[in-house]
This record gives C-alpha cells, sequence and structure tokens, in this order.
C-alpha cells in the first residue's frame, strides 16, 4: 500500500487517544505474524478460535464497516507471543474469490493466514481503517488481487507495545 500522508494521517487521527508506542506497533505496515514471530525467544503460535463458511451479515465487524455481501470462510485465530499480549484475528474471504492457493484454507490449521496467502505477491493492502473501544483497537486491513479480496480484522489490546519499531521502521513501504 502506497503511503499517501493526508489520507493515512486522516486515518490514523482516531488512534490519538493511544500512547506513542501503541499507535507505532498498531500502524506498523509489517505482516504481523511476521514481526510477532522475528523477536528471540517469543514462542510465537497462532491458535485457531474457529473456522467456518458464514454469512457477511453474521460477521459483526467486519460488516458494518464494509459493504460486503455474500458467503465467505470465517477464520478466527489468536496470536500468542511470549513478550506480548494477545492479539486476534478475524479473517473473512468471500467465496466466489477461493481460487488457487485460497481454496485449501480449511487444511491451514494452526498455520498463519498471512504467511500462506498473502507472503506471495498476488494480494496487494489495499485500505486501512482504525476503531478505537473502550479495550481494544481494531485494524481492518482490506488485502486485494485481480479476482478479490481477503478481509483482515486485527484486535490490540489498547496497552499493546512494540519497543523494537521506530517511526521510521513503522512507516516503511510493504507490499
Amino acid at each position: 500500500m502506497k503511503y499517501i500522508y493526508l489520507e493515512n494521517w486522516k486515518r490514523e487521527k482516531k488512534l490519538a487517544s493511544l500512547n506513542y508506542s501503541t499507535k507505532l506497533a498498531v500502524i506498523d505496515n509489517e505482516s504481523l505474524t511476521k514481526r510477532l514471530s522475528k523477536e528471540k525467544d517469543s514462542n510465537f503460535r497462532v491458535i485457531v478460535r474457529e473456522q467456518y463458511l458464514a454469512h457477511s451479515r453474521n460477521i459483526n465487524h467486519i460488516h458494518n464497516l464494509l459493504n460486503i455481501q455474500g458467503i465467505g470462510v470465517y477464520r478466527s485465530v489468536m496470536l500468542e507471543a511470549k513478550n506480548f499480549k494477545n492479539v486476534y484475528a478475524k479473517t473473512f474471504l468471500p467465496a466466489k474469490t477461493l481460487k488457487g492457493k485460497e481454496r485449501y484454507i480449511r487444511i491451514l490449521g494452526s498455520k498463519s493466514l498471512g504467511s500462506y496467502f498473502l507472503s506471495t505477491k498476488r494480494f496487494r493492502k489495499k485500505d486501512v481503517f482504525y476503531t478505537v473501544g473502550d479495550e481494544m483497537v481494531h485494524r481492518l486491513i482490506i488485502y486485494k488481487n485481480k479476482s478479490g479480496a481477503i478481509y483482515v480484522d486485527e484486535i490490540f489490546p489498547k496497552d499493546f507495545t512494540n519497543d523494537s519499531i521506530n517511526l521510521f521502521q513503522a512507516r516503511r513501504k510493504r507490499r
């Protein structure tokens, strides 16, 4: 996703109530699973909470932010690392876009979605939305390719921090 100063500033304005290190951890452009797994002695693992076929209107948070219609694969996981608070990720893949590698989501198991689908150059980060609640911060990311989209809602605790990144690292260009 190309960094457009004015557009990103407007979206990130919602994060003004967070402390600086939490804000940096939330706006970081690097893959969340890659970021958590590369830390020393993190014992990173992905715990699948649920995965099933669902209609988009039954997935509350993602459906309320976007105009998604149809049936797709819903997957909810918890990303656990020793030195970080748990982060939750909810993914919705519309069924009409399940082609190629995406068809194997049912056998993905405890592997991370980002390392399997998003590691290829087929999907590009197109849009990011932020919402701040009482306890959590939601980062909704839309990845697109020519055949469809993947919607990922990453849910951070409000006190989530990553002291190993600075502003320049958070802003670096990623696909």
